[in-house]
C-alpha cells in the first residue's frame, strides 16, 4: 500500500491526517480518545506492500493502518482490500520491530498542505467536444458537460475515463479521472499522483450561493443548479479549501450551501465548515438532492435541491475536533 492509496481512503471515509513523505499523523487515538495529533504512522519508502506502522504519542499504543481504521469502525472488508490482504485479523496484529521507533516523534517532512505547488501536465487528455461519440464524452454529457466547463472536464480516451481538471492561479495542479468502467469497482476514480485533494478545490462559476459537493459531478450539477459550484473532492475538508471557501464568500457577500452525503462523515463536514463560516459571520446552510443520493442523479431525473432545514439536522452527533485552525 503506498502513502496515496492510504491517504485517498482517508478522503473517502472523512478521517482527518497530515502526510509527509512516508508518514501519515492522525488525529484521534481510538485508544486513549486523544485528539492532538498524536498518531503517527510510518513505513519504509521501500516497501510496496503491507500496513503502515506506528503508535499514540501520548499513551504508547501500539497501532497498525490495518488496526485503526478497524477501531475507526471502518468496514472490515474494505480496509482489507485498501491493504491488498484477503480479511484476517492477522494483519490486525502486525506491529513494527522494537527500533523501528525514536523516543520522539519525528519532525514531518514535506508536509503536503505546505510543500510547493508543482504544475500537473494533462497534454495527454482531449477535450469532450473533440471526439463526441466516445463514450467517455458520451458519458460526461449524460451527466452534465456542455461547452462552458470545455478545458475543465476532458476524456482519457485511452482508459475511457472522464478527467476533472484542478486549477489554482490559473495552474493546473492535479487532476482526477472518473473511469467508466473501473478494475476495481470500489475505486471509481483515481487522482494524478501526488495531487493534494485537501488543499484545492474545482470551481465552475455560477450566480447563486456558493454550493460546496464532495465529488466533481455533484458539483456539476450544481452549478445547473445555479449555484457556484465548488468540489472539494470528500467531505474531509481541508483548511486551505475552508480559506478558499470563506475568501469567495467574503467578497461576493454570497452564503455558503454545503450538499455533502447524508451520512456521519456528510454531517461532520458540514458542521466543520459550518463552524469555519460561522466564525467569520458568513451564513450556512444544508441542501440534499430532491431525488436520488447526491445532486447528479437529482439533476439526470430532471430535478433540484432542496434546503434541509435546521430542525432536521441531527444534533445528537456532537462537533468533533476540527480538523482545521482559526483563520484570519
Amino acid at each position: 500500500m503506498q502513502i496515496t492509496d492510504f491517504t485517498n481512503f482517508l478522503d473517502d471515509h472523512g478521517i482527518y491526517y497530515k502526510s509527509a513523505q512516508n508518514s501519515i499523523v492522525l488525529r484521534t487515538c481510538p485508544h486513549c480518545n486523544s485528539s492532538k495529533d498524536k498518531v503517527w504512522l510510518f513505513k519504509d519508502r521501500k516497501e510496496d506492500s503491507g500496513p503502515f506502522f506506528g503508535r499514540c504519542m501520548k499513551c504508547e499504543a501500539k497501532i497498525n493502518s490495518y488496526s485503526y481504521l478497524i477501531d475507526m469502525g471502518i468496514d472490515r472488508s474494505a480496509v482489507s482490500t485498501l491493504h491488498g490482504r484477503m480479511q484476517s485479523d492477522g494483519l490486525r496484529l502486525q506491529v513494527a520491530p522494537l527500533d523501528w521507533f525514536n523516543a520522539k516523534a519525528p519532525e514531518a517532512k514535506a508536509d503536503f498542505e505546505n510543500g510547493p505547488i508543482i504544475p500537473v501536465d494533462i497534454s495527454a487528455f482531449v477535450a469532450v467536444d473533440t471526439i463526441p461519440d466516445h463514450p467517455a464524452s458520451l458519458y460526461a454529457i449524460k451527466r452534465g458537460w456542455t461547452p462552458a466547463q470545455r478545458s475543465d472536464i476532458l476524456i482519457d480516451y485511452f482508459s475511457s475515463a472522464v478527467v476533472f481538471v484542478a486549477r489554482y492561479e490559473g495552474q493546473v495542479v492535479g487532476f482526477q479521472r472518473r473511469y467508466l468502467n473501473p478494475i476495481d469497482p470500489s475505486r471509481k476514480t483515481m487522482s494524478s499522483l501526488g495531487f493534494q485533494k485537501r488543499r484545492f478545490v474545482i470551481e465552475y462559476p455560477n450566480d447563486g450561493d456558493i454550493c460546496v459537493c464532495e465529488g466533481p459531478f455533484s458539483a456539476l450539477s450544481a452549478c445547473h443548479f445555479g449555484y457556484h459550484a465548488i468540489c472539494t473532492f470528500g467531505s474531509n475538508v481541508g483548511e486551505q479549501q475552508l480559506q478558499r471557501i470563506a475568501s469567495l464568500a467574503e467578497q461576493t457577500g454570497k452564503g455558503v450551501a454545503v450538499a455533502f452525503d447524508i451520512d456521519s462523515a456528510g454531517r461532520k463536514g458540514y458542521r466543520n465548515i459550518r463552524y469555519a463560516m460561522k466564525s467569520k459571520e458568513i451564513f450556512s446552510y444544508r441542501i440534499k438532492p430532491e431525488l436520488g443520493n447526491d445532486l447528479n442523479d437529482s439533476f439526470m431525473a430532471g430535478k433540484g435541491a432542496v434546503v434541509i432545514p435546521v430542525e432536521y439536522e441531527d444534533i445528537s452527533i456532537p462537533m468533533l475536533s476540527l480538523p482545521f485552525k482559526e483563520f484570519a
